[in-house]
């Protein structure tokens, strides 16, 4: 079976840190920056109760967005510094579907083969919801003359678990086309320009860890 791979690179993000210093740093290597007007996305990730899931680096994800309703299955990642690459597959779900996601207390209603496959290899048989990320992100489209296109995020994350709540702030940037090493050199020179921390850990991981 052949899994999409995602490549991303992720940096801590300090609080005054704005999308006009991002795009200044960018545009510096020749690259034109496009934003659009933030949106608020909810995540809902699941496990066993047990926490297989974490404990392999995998995450299992339900993103709603307005009206529209995602699931994603993240597979083990390879990292150096700020940049990952990772497998991914993403399916959309009805509305319906979404519901009895995040209701069901036992199962994965609805996954697509390659995903009931993936969890298998993972000896997962059932999930529950085990945590939720209420994003509040602004995406822009970033642009190169060689033929570079990325996705780049400002990522305010309010973590919601049974431990409580808790922030973070992230900086992204996603390959959408051109070359990994250009991604490479893109993510150390932006990195570089602000002193900025590699984010080491998922969404997932990092809820999990503050909160779960």
């Amino acid at each position: 079976m052949s899994v999409p791979i995602e490549t991303e690179a992720k940096f801590v993000c300090p609080a005054g840190l704005t999308a006009t210093d991002v795009s200044r740093a960018l545009e510096g290597l020749g690259l034109s920056v496009r934003w659009h007007e933030p949106q608020t996305q909810t995540d809902t990730y699941f496990d066993t109760t047990n926490g297989v899931l974490r404990a392999a680096n995998v995450s299992l994800r339900l993103r709603r967005l307005g009206a529209t309703c995602v699931g994603t299955l993240k597979l083990p990642k390879a990292q150096s510094g700020a940049v990952m690459e990772r497998q991914e597959i993403e399916w959309d779900l009805p509305p319906d579907d979404a519901l009895a996601w995040v209701s069901s207390a036992d199962g994965f209603p609805a996954v697509p083969s390659e995903v009931a496959a993936q969890l298998q290899e993972h000896g997962v048989q059932s999930v529950v919801p085990v945590l939720t990320v209420m994003t509040v992100r602004r995406k822009g489209e970033v642009m190169g003359a060689d033929g570079f296109v990325a996705e780049v995020a400002l990522d305010e994350s309010t973590f919601t678990g049974r431990r409580g709540e808790a922030k973070q702030r992230e900086l992204e940037l996603e390959l959408k086309t051109g070359s990994p090493s250009r991604m490479c050199e893109v993510a150390q020179a932006l990195g570089a320009q602000y002193g900025l921390q590699p984010s080491a850990q998922s969404k997932f991981a990092a809820g999990m860890e503050q909160v779960g």
